[in-house]
């Protein structure tokens, strides 16, 4: 027993070592992967420290950094992830409105500061919160001005790490709202390459995407925007003046709001390059924020859709938020325009009533509630429909020997009618006459012998040999409402009777139309036949005859 006991507990001695061992190895990787470090940066007027002419309070920054990481970080991390705030120092002036310094002056420092604390340097920060470490892995969060600190760093890290390899990178994401060098929207691309001497704002354009490449994307970037913030979201077409006074307004009401909005209050806009792009709706227009305290929500309603139409004129929506955008000065669509405003009117009218009511779906005038963007671009297509697509015809296919005949006629070359060439169709069977075993061919014209002749019709005469060496030719044959040169006399019967015997046997096709006629006049002729063998035993000669 003692033996089967020492058997086992030696194997399971070594495997339980192997176990500790191998679990020892793996905890640091989960709790490394587990946590992330934060550097956490504020906009103008926030430079995260209790020094310096914009001092704050560390109650202030910490509740600062929890809305940011609540609303913010926590969303673009696993669940369940550690998160180690940092607030890092930036000087966040505004000379002069805020501080002492001018923008690119406060910019300039910031990003120095940050730069040390991904490298794993000394890190200006504000000490009473946390601290980072060499290795670590980061995400960066950037807001307005800061935003402005993150694409150049972000720009800095592209071009040095793509000729040195991706491996000695930092792992850093960001996190941008606010952002002023927003492709399609910030104001720093609006216009970028200008410079403002007199307060010294440099517009240095948009914040690069090309982290990426066959490995994949090393700098991921999230980047939100709220809805006519005029420093993340300016329009696109500055002559729209109500569109840049609302952009203005936003600046004043939506822009210092960030903090306050968590990530799910956003719309996705979709990714371009390494950067997800959101939007935060603006239930309200800026513009009509100082009556919406004062007036009536069905009045503001009223208001909304009709404004919000005029003012979405002056954005360029279809492009998206990562492609370099710059001001464009015109657009001329001043008809497609017009009746875009009428509808967002009516749609402005509903949308009141509905209020009014209590009814959402109260809408007189049958229009959609406005969206984000206000009323719809009207195209020409919502008015007419778009045209049905109708399957071609199938076309006959061209009839070739009628084809030929035209040609010959064209070739004649004399003005006249060329002759015509009879149809190769199967003729339709002839009444009197049995149907010949082969169909005559254009060029051969049907012998006498080819003809059927009754058994009792006499032998022909010369004269009427010679009628019959005149007869036409099937495609010499007269139009049917045509009539013999010549009409034999009523008191000549045999010449008429010996003309209707060699007639030929397959007329053409083109006297198909008076072959009743003849069919007729051959029944009628056989009473005739019978009359024209009796002349020659009565002593009279054919040639007296006539």
């Amino acid at each position: 027993m003692g033996s089967i006991v020492r058997v086992f507990t030696v194997p399971l001695a070594v495997i339980g070592s192997a176990l500790a061992a191998l679990w020892a190895a793996v905890n640091p990787v989960v709790v490394t992967l587990a946590s992330v470090t934060a550097l956490i940066m504020g906009g103008t007027q926030h430079p995260l420290v209790g020094f310096g002419p914009l001092a704050e309070t560390d109650s202030a920054v910490g509740n600062y950094l929890d809305l940011i990481t609540d609303n913010y970080i926590n969303f673009t991390v696993p669940g369940g992830t550690t998160v180690n705030d940092v607030a890092v120092y930036t000087p966040e002036e505004f000379w002069p409105a805020y501080g002492t310094r001018t923008f690119d002056e406060s910019v300039a420092i910031g990003i120095a500061n940050l730069s040390a604390c991904l490298a794993g340097g000394t890190c200006p920060r504000n000490e009473a919160f946390g601290t980072p470490s060499a290795g670590d892995t980061f995400v960066v969060f950037g807001y307005s001005q800061s935003g402005r600190i993150v694409t150049n760093v972000k720009r800095s890290l592209i071009d040095a790490y793509s000729n040195l390899g991706w491996d000695q990178a930092p792992d850093a994401s960001f996190i941008i709202v606010g952002n002023p060098d927003r492709p399609n929207g910030g104001l720093l691309e609006r216009f970028a390459g200008l410079w403002i001497p007199f307060l010294n704002v440099t517009f240095d354009g948009a914040t690069p995407t090309n982290s990426c490449d066959t490995a994949g994307c090393h700098l991921p970037t999230t980047d939100i925007a709220y809805q006519y913030d005029g420093f993340a979201d300016f329009p696109s077409h500055p002559l729209n003046l109500l569109a840049d006074l609302n952009a203005l307004l936003g600046i004043a009401f939506n822009h210092g709001s960030y903090p306050d909005h968590p990530l799910t209050d956003a719309v996705p806009q979709g990714t371009y390059g390494d950067t997800s792009y959101y939007m935060i709706p603006a239930t309200t227009l800026p513009l009509l924020q100082p009556i919406s305290w004062l007036m009536p929500d069905a009045l503001v309603a009223l208001l909304d859709a009709p404004l919000r139409t005029i003012i979405e004129m002056g954005y360029d929506r279809s492009t998206s938020p990562g492609v370099p955008v710059t001001a464009q000065l015109f657009r001329f669509s001043p008809v497609r325009d017009l009746i875009t405003i009428g509808i967002a009117v009516a749609t402005g009218i509903d949308d009141a009533l509905s209020m009014v009511f209590g009814n959402p779906d109260f809408r007189p005038l049958g229009t959609k509630p406005a969206g984000m963007y206000g009323v719809p671009e009207f195209k020409w297509s919502d008015l007419f429909g778009a045209p049905t697509p109708v399957a071609p015809e199938k076309i006959a296919p061209a009839d070739t020997d009628r084809v030929a005949a035209t040609v010959a006629a064209l070739s004649a070359g004399d003005g006249g009618t060329a002759p015509e060439t009879p149809a190769t169709t199967t003729e339709p069977k002839l009444t009197a006459d049995p149907a010949p075993t082969t169909d005559p061919t254009p060029t051969a014209d049907p012998t006498p012998s080819e003809e059927p002749t009754p058994s009792q019709d006499p032998e022909p005469t010369e004269e009427a040999t010679e009628e019959s060496s005149e007869e036409p030719t099937p495609s010499e044959d007269p139009k049917p409402s045509e009539e013999p040169t010549v009409d034999p006399e009523p008191t000549e019967p045999a010449e008429e009777d010996t003309a209707a015997t060699h007639e030929p046997a397959a007329p053409s096709a083109d006297n198909d139309a008076g072959d009743g006629a003849k069919n007729v006049k051959d029944a009628d002729s056989s009473d005739e036949q019978q009359a024209a063998a009796s002349l020659p035993s009565a002593g009279g000669d054919p040639a007296d005859a006539k």
